[in-house]
């Protein structure tokens, strides 16, 4: 007796394969599951990495706001400017007066930026705003120069221009709730001339020695 193929899938291969077709949606589905799963996760971290960043600034702009304080009671004088506004300097006397480079032992930052006490939880360096070229500011503050950090976006000023402070983290705009240290003496001190030599001047001029 001779059986003919009738070229038609029997019952059980219909089975089969509707069974390895379920399986393979089922493994496509499950990796866009995944996938998504892994995204918002990044996505949940890369926001707390943001929040940490920021909440650092704020922490480093009062804490700085504390040094400029400490080192004005000790010297009668805030630290020296550059014309490019760039922060070095001022960072470094901060550093030569044991009341402030105390402060700064403590800066808080990101992990594996601990010590790094000129740069900001983004990795650029502040800007500190003193001097000549930022009488205007200065006279605003206060008398008080101004350190500032170009924030999230790394641009000063923000994306809206230089007039716009949007994310700028400066000493002159504190957002914590806690107060301000009340700037000592008058409300104009003189910028230290010879700080960058270890020297200092007070507010009635430069200092005497016991026999001056």
């Amino acid at each position: 007796m001779i059986f003919r193929h009738s070229g038609k899938p029997s019952c059980a291969m219909r089975r089969t394969r509707h069974r390895r077709g379920l399986a393979a949606f089922e493994a496509v589905l499950l990796l866009l599951i995944l996938a998504a799963g892994m995204a918002l996760l990044a996505g949940q971290a890369e926001r707390s990495r943001s929040r940490l960043r920021e909440s650092l600034a704020d922490r480093q702009i009062v804490l700085l706001r504390e040094a400029m304080a400490a080192y004005h009671r000790d010297t009668g004088l805030f630290p020296p400017g550059e014309a490019d506004f760039a922060a070095g300097d001022a960072f470094d006397a901060l550093q030569r007066v044991d009341a402030s480079a105390r402060l700064l032992q403590t800066w808080p930052a990101p992990a594996g930026q601990q010590g790094d006490a000129h740069v900001d939880p983004w990795r650029r360096p502040y800007r500190y705003l003193a001097g000549e070229n930022a009488e205007a500011v200065v006279a605003e503050n206060g008398g008080w120069p101004v350190f500032v950090s170009a924030g999230p976006d790394g641009r000063f000023g923000g994306s809206d221009g230089p007039s716009a402070r949007a994310d700028d983290r400066r000493t002159d705009e504190l957002r914590t709730t806690g107060s301000a240290p009340a700037a000592a003496g008058p409300t104009s001190p003189r910028q230290c001339s010879s700080c960058r030599s270890g020297g200092a001047v007070r507010e009635g001029g430069p200092r005497r020695g016991p026999g001056g």
